[in-house]
């Protein structure tokens, strides 16, 4: 179960890790937004923020647990890039292991 998470490194918001390699079809991959301080709503670029998830991922509240609700099983073996679809800036990607013949 890949799981990227969301932080804040220097006062940046960054994807940890922001290139998740090795994935495959079938992969339910999840995000776990561990910003105290903002909301992150996660889609695929150039789609509608509701595109994967009906909500965003709600900040980290310390002493709780993260907020992991939000899953994609990966359906077809192409690169991803997803961003969050209320900070542009912020961009991650997903790259599939190749088959072994």
């Amino acid at each position: 179960m890949p799981v990227i998470n969301i932080k804040r490194v220097n006062g940046r918001v960054v994807f940890d890790p922001s290139v998740l390699v090795g994935a495959t079809v079938g992969d339910r991959v999840f995000w776990r937004n561990l910003d105290p301080a903002e909301q992150h709503w996660i889609t695929l670029k150039g789609k509608p923020n509701d595109y994967w998830f009906r909500f965003p991922l709600a900040p980290f509240v310390p002493d709780q647990p993260a907020d992991t609700t939000r899953e994609v099983v990966l359906q077809q073996e192409v690169p991803i890039i997803y961003v969050c679809s209320i900070h542009q800036q912020e961009t991650g990607e997903i790259h599939f292991s190749s088959a072994i013949a």
